[in-house]
């Protein structure tokens, strides 16, 4: 079989290695369809983030169960299936209390576990067990369901902030993850303000949000345009979908009192500070949600809300790859020239 290694910065290639034996208690998955996510990006830009030689990567992965091994139930070839990334321990107290993507021996797929970037995926027993698979609803092309996995964490991070309709939420970052808290908020009945600095970006999400107000940061002054759209008192909510420290700043200098700012993506590690008065949280009650991942119920929302049309999948990859073209995908993400890119296998 072929699949995509990455081994350092700006290292990519297509290798051939044996097709996997089914694993006992696993399964064997032709790979259909994997997205490159923002994470596999910042690898490609910057290696690895643990101490390996080198990785299959791709966690955003739909394909078809092609064998099911020894003691396996509730599977079987010809299943189609979506994965997300996350492979928990179900043991730990996070995982007790109900967290599992807090899990004290949190793994991911890509990362720690060989990812979907590949023509055949070994599924071993600790996916199966820890991990989250989902059978695609009839009709859900594999290219969309790999979309469910993104879509995961916003439903997740949107259920914590506990965004109500009437309430006003201002998206910082107009890419695939901010458009897709736009489509959520939107749904909720929500009114939705979102905002980016790059022109492509925001032609795109015109098209995939038609009903939020679009702001353009390099010709709007952010603040005072949120404020104007607002009557004067600030977003209900700021989800910061942009990896800066400045749109963090942002977030929280553009809500109201008793806003709700949602810090979806990481910092860079070079820059993880951000500089906050303290004294406007305390005073206005403005409260700080960390979000990271999801549990394995969103993932199977996410998918019945691509099903149902709430999620417009498709609008959001632009590009769509062979394996043997993969870095081709990482230099248009890394350029800004693509939304979403697909890898084909």
């Amino acid at each position: 079989m072929k699949a995509v290694v990455l081994s350092g910065p700006q290292q990519v290639a297509v290798r051939d290695f044996p097709t996997p034996e089914v694993p006992a208690g696993g399964m064997l998955v032709r790979v259909a369809a994997c997205g490159i996510c923002g994470s596999d990006l910042r690898s490609y830009r910057f290696g690895l983030r643990v101490e390996l030689p080198w990785q299959i990567p791709g966690h955003e992965a739909a394909g078809t169960v092609m064998a099911v091994g020894e003691g396996v139930t509730g599977w079987a070839a010809g299943d189609r299936i979506a994965m997300a990334a996350d492979v928990s321990c179900y043991e730990c107290e996070y995982c007790r209390r109900g967290f599992p993507n807090l899990c004290q021996s949190h793994r991911i797929l890509g990362v720690h576990i060989p990812g979907g970037m590949a023509e055949v995926m070994a599924l071993g027993p600790e996916m199966l067990a820890g991990g989250i698979l989902h059978k695609i609803p009839e009709g859900v092309p594999f290219d969309e369901a790999s979309m469910a996995e993104p879509a995961s964490s916003v439903l997740a991070a949107q259920e914590e902030a506990g965004i109500k309709a009437g309430e006003t939420v201002l998206i910082i970052g107009a890419g695939p993850m901010g458009c897709l808290h736009a489509e959520a908020a939107v749904a909720k009945g929500a009114g939705v303000l979102l905002l980016d600095r790059s022109a492509i970006r925001l032609e795109v999400a015109a098209q995939i949000v038609p009903g939020a107000r679009l702001i353009d940061s390099t010709s709007e002054e952010p603040i005072p345009t949120v404020r104007k759209e607002t009557g004067g008192f600030g977003a209900d909510v700021a989800i910061v979908a942009a990896p800066t420290p400045e749109a963090v700043e942002l977030g929280i200098a553009s809500v109201a009192k008793r806003g709700r700012v949602v810090l979806f993506g990481g910092l860079p590690k070079d820059r993880p500070h951000v500089s906050v008065d303290i004294n406007l949280l305390h005073y206005s009650e403005i409260s700080l949600i960390g979000s990271f991942s999801y549990r394995p119920r969103h993932h199977a929302m996410a998918l019945e809300a691509i099903a149902k049309g709430q999620i417009k999948a498709s609008h959001y990859i632009t590009h769509r790859f062979p394996l043997d073209q993969v870095e081709e995908g990482f230099k248009l993400l890394a350029a800004g020239q693509a939304l979403k890119v697909v890898i084909l296998p």
